[in-house]
This record gives structure tokens, sequence and C-alpha cells, in this order.
């Protein structure tokens, strides 16, 4: 990994994404972890630490995680390198219990909730993402309010929204008490709507601050990722940019696509 690493930073990549099923089991022989030695992985955090010591490796940033994968150690090695954004995506899937044990997670939603303070409590207003399933079967009203509650309480910089449909061959597909139809549209509205909210929330907090853009896209107006995530267009018509470069932005608006900025 640390040789595809120097190689794509050799031809020009500025940002790399460490990404793979199950990513917090990096080095174990099992995903299980309750059969890792004292269920505890730290091979992920020496991965990272080298990863960011990769000369010129500008930015870094880990896939899905689940929320024991979020350790001090890992937190400890985000705080001593300045090029691994501090943004953290989440399997959460519910905010309910007897969901995430349907769903066989190794999580419950109070393990969720102390990984929130743990993350908040060691990174600078880090962005922290999460995957939703609305409609999993026998949610209930109770089960799908407490996910609206917990993610009210994580104050998400984004939600990704799914709607529960059934996949042949798994356990899920066999279980009774569906939800109907029209109920799982109307909650993935619901939280929908609470991610425009707590999107916009998050971006107010950094108008008027700078932050550094890559370019993802350089005609018409220019826009690219800041570090905590969040799309940021750019003003400076008179500019020109080129994709992959790094910029400096100055952040004057949030929007409901992002934020809008300009280089001083």
């Amino acid at each position: 990994m640390l040789r595809e690493a120097r190689t794509l930073v050799e031809a020009g990549h500025k940002e790399i994404v460490v990404t793979g099923v199950f990513l917090g089991a990096f080095g174990q022989p099992t995903v299980r972890r309750s059969r890792w030695p004292n269920q505890r992985n730290d091979k992920l955090s020496e991965l990272l630490e080298e990863l960011a010591q990769v000369p010129d490796l500008k930015r870094i940033r880990l896939s899905s995680l689940e929320p024991a994968d979020v350790t001090q150690r890992l937190l400890d090695t985000f705080c001593n390198y300045d090029n691994i954004m501090p943004h953290l995506h989440l399997s959460l899937q519910s905010g309910s219990d007897a969901v995430l044990k349907r769903m066989c997670r190794q999580y419950l939603a109070d393990d969720f909730a102390e990984t929130i303070r743990l993350i908040t409590s060691r990174l600078d207003k880090p962005a922290m993402t999460a995957d939703f399933i609305v409609g999993f079967p026998g949610e209930t009203d109770a089960d799908f309010e407490a996910t609206v509650a917990l993610a009210k309480e994580s104050g998400f910089a984004k939600m990704h929204i799914f709607r529960f449909s059934p996949r042949k061959g798994t356990p899920a597909a066999c279980m009774k008490d569906t939800v109907d139809k029209r109920v799982v549209k109307e909650r993935a509205q619901i939280l929908r709507d609470l991610d425009a909210e707590l999107q916009y929330k998050f971006r107010q907090q950094f108008v008027g601050e700078t932050a550094g853009i890559l370019i993802e896209k350089d005609d018409f107006q220019a826009w690219g990722r800041a570090e905590r995530y969040f799309k940021v267009h750019i003003n400076n018509t008179h500019k020109a940019f080129h994709r992959n470069d790094l910029v400096e932005v100055r952040l004057a608006e949030s929007n409901a696509d992002g934020m809008v900025g300009s280089v001083e």
C-alpha cells in the first residue's frame, strides 16, 4: 500500500482515500472484533502514520469505519499529522439497538454516541458523516425516532440515506415484518430534510475562515472539496484554476450545495 501511495503521488495525485470493506480490521485475520487479541487493532493507525509521512502527499482520508475502530490511538495519529483530514465517515445505519442487533452490527447506539464524544473531544470541528438505512424489517416508529434523535445529537456534516431493499441470499431478505413502502419513503424524506439542516448548520461555522480547496472541476465555475469534505465554489472568475490545484479560499457563505468563497 505504501508503494502504491508513493506511485500515486509521483503521478501527481495530492489526495488518496484509504478504503476497503471493514477497514478497521486491517491486518486482522477476521472482521469479528471479539476474536481479536484484546478486541483492539492498532494496525490501521500504524499504516496511517506511515502513509502520512509519504513525501508530498497532501491529503489522506479514511473510508467507512465502525465506532470501535475510532480509538485514542487512531485520533493521536490524526492530531499528529496535518495531512490527515479531520473527516471521519462512520457506519451507523440506525439509532435503534433493536434494529442494529437484527442487522448483526458490532455496536449499539450508545457505543456510537460515545465515539462521537471522543472524536469531538480530540479534533477541531471535525466533519463526521454517516450512512443510514431506513425501513429495515421490523423498524418501528420508535426505532426510527431513535435514529432521528441520534442524528440530531451527533450533528453530522453529511448523511447518506438509503431505503432498505432486500438482496437475494442475505438473512434480511427472509425477514418478515417488512415496513410499508410509503412509510419507508416518508422516513427517508424526514432524514433528508434533517440532513440538509445539519449540513447547513455545520458549514455555517466556517463562514469568514479560510480553507484549503482541492479543485475537482475547473470549467465555468471552479469548485473543489475542503479539508472537511464539503464542496466549495470559487467566485474568482478572472483567475484560472485547474483540476488538482490546491488553493486557499476565504469562505463567504453557505448555500444548499456547499459553500462559496474566493481566493484573496
